[in-house]
């Protein structure tokens, strides 16, 4: 079992994850494209947030997607990255980049 750091007290069991989030938000935003201002939330009702700003997304996310495989984590970036936006190399294009408006 895993203490929780010094001084912090919790419920919950701490448990080492795949992904820093720093690094979470790096591959997230090599995939989207654009800076993304990250917070990770242990939110039961939401475990997804995005709010557009004109250089910067803004994403909440639950801690979990730290253990998320990279073809969900692709998906993921896929849907933050505006639509029209160049995709990276290898990507697919964005199923609605070629509709008018979307």
């Amino acid at each position: 079992m895993v203490a929780p750091p010094a001084g912090e007290r919790s419920g919950q069991l701490a448990l080492p994850f795949a992904r820093d989030p720093d690094s979470l938000r790096r591959f997230i935003e090599g995939h989207c494209g654009r800076r993304v201002a990250l917070a990770l939330t242990d939110n039961a009702r939401s475990i997804f947030s995005l709010r557009l700003r004109a250089m910067e997304r803004q994403v909440r996310l639950h801690r979990m997607f730290l253990e998320a495989p990279e073809d969900v984590l692709r998906e993921l970036a896929e849907y933050i990255r505006p639509a029209g936006a160049s995709q990276a190399p290898g990507q697919a294009p964005r199923p609605d980049a070629s509709v008018p408006g979307a």
